[in-house]
């Protein structure tokens, strides 16, 4: 599978992962950059998954599932702590990998 593949499979909206656009504002162009490492970023990761679980598809999908319902805000942000841990259960750098993607003040034991 390439980049291309995978965003095209999540639609090309990460926009869960991303920090607001200030469009208009001084910081607008590092904002920019930091979108554009963040898209970056969780390109790797979704990768990373896929790879991992590359024999049990449904772990994937479940979790690309799981951040669908995030950004339609069918579950909070403990919600999708809970379900990560779960569907990355035993493997530890998978769980704490998705760290980088929380907002601040969340963080994912194990």
């Amino acid at each position: 599978y390439k980049r291309q593949g995978i965003n095209a499979e999540y639609g090309g909206n990460f926009s869960f992962w991303f920090t607001p656009s200030l469009a208009g504002t001084s910081s607008y162009m590092q904002l920019n950059l930091q979108q554009k490492i963040k898209f970056e970023d969780a390109l790797d990761f979704l990768e990373r998954v896929k790879a991992v679980f590359f024999d049990q598809p449904q772990v994937y999908n479940q979790f690309l599932d799981t951040m669908k319902d995030f950004k339609s805000q069918s579950i909070d942000t403990p919600g999708v702590i809970r379900r990560v841990k779960t569907l990355f259960a035993g493997h530890p750098e998978l769980v704490l990998g998705f760290n980088a993607f929380l907002p601040p003040g969340f963080k994912i034991d194990i």
